[in-house]
């Protein structure tokens, strides 16, 4: 099981958890575990393209449009969770190297927060976002 923190109180936890959850999505590179991650629907989607949302509604929520490079990072994290619905309609297995690309881009961002003091405010609309959108679609879709 992966140690993640129900509750992330710095850009350093969000950074680690978000890592982690994303950093799963390789096992959706071979045809066993995309078999395992399309298992997992919700509503009209599957839980890997929520848990993806979830942690990128955090993200927009948590740094919102305060410098050029968090719109950036905003605009790629559309793309990415665009990408993820994409794939998902014909239940295809993710390019390891769009991802990849997105995991460098995710590292990059998140070390210049942290390098530029960006604060973190939490509430209750991100904790519940956390708990609910990425903790347990995560949990869902590889188990705990």
């Amino acid at each position: 099981m992966m140690k993640m923190k129900s509750v992330i109180k710095t850009n350093k936890d969000l950074k680690k958890n978000g890592y982690r959850i994303i950093r799963k999505l390789y096992k959706m590179e071979k045809t066993k575990g995309a078999k395992k991650a399309y298992k997992v629907v919700f509503e009209d989607t599957y839980m890997f393209i929520l848990y993806c949302k979830g942690l990128t509604d955090i993200i927009e929520l948590e740094y919102g449009e305060t410098d050029e490079f968090v719109s950036s990072f905003n605009r790629k994290c559309e793309k990415f969770v665009k990408y993820l619905e994409q794939i998902s309609v014909s239940k295809n297995k993710i390019n390891k190297t769009y991802l990849a690309g997105f995991l460098k881009s995710y590292t990059k961002f998140f070390n210049k927060i942290i390098k530029k003091g960006y604060p973190f405010f939490i509430n209750q609309e991100i904790l519940e976002k956390w708990n609910i959108n990425c903790l347990m679609a995560y949990i869902a879709t590889w188990g705990a």
